[in-house]
């Protein structure tokens, strides 16, 4: 029978060793270097339906979010009104909960219309899948 002796030391070492790079990787690094979204000042806690077309929920640290911002920014420079919702930010819990539907708000991203809010897409897309469900939620007219 073969015995195998481990070392308490080293296997401390590897754990902890690992848990830094996952808390490094995934939350100081996309800071430092500038790869988290950082833009929860763009809207306050007060949402007009009327005046956004949709909603962009994310996370900062997500990182299929962080593929997905400079594509809602195009959006933004095409004429619509997005709603930026970090599900991050405790103080806009109340927004995420009213406008929370079927599966809506529990993935992100996830990109709710406000003039249909049966209709959402959840997930990274492309740019083309983005912009066509956007002309869908909104209309043609832009």
């Amino acid at each position: 029978m073969i015995k195998f002796k481990i070392d308490r030391n080293k296997l401390y070492g590897v754990f902890f060793g690992t848990i830094f790079l996952v808390i490094f990787f995934v939350y100081i690094y996309p800071t430092i270097t500038g790869t988290a979204i950082l833009i929860t000042e763009k809207n306050s806690c007060n949402l007009d339906a009327d005046e956004f077309d949709f909603i962009f929920a994310f996370s900062p640290l997500c990182p299929h979010c962080r593929n997905m911002a400079p594509l809602v920014i195009e959006t933004e420079k095409a004429g619509y009104k997005v709603y930026w919702l970090d599900l991050t930010d405790s103080t806009c819990v109340e927004i995420a909960q009213k406008y929370k539907n079927g599966n809506a708000f529990l993935y992100v991203p996830t990109f709710l219309c406000l003039k249909n809010e049966s209709d959402y897409l959840i997930g990274e897309v492309s740019a083309s899948d983005l912009m066509n469900w956007v002309k869908n939620c909104v209309g043609n007219a832009r």
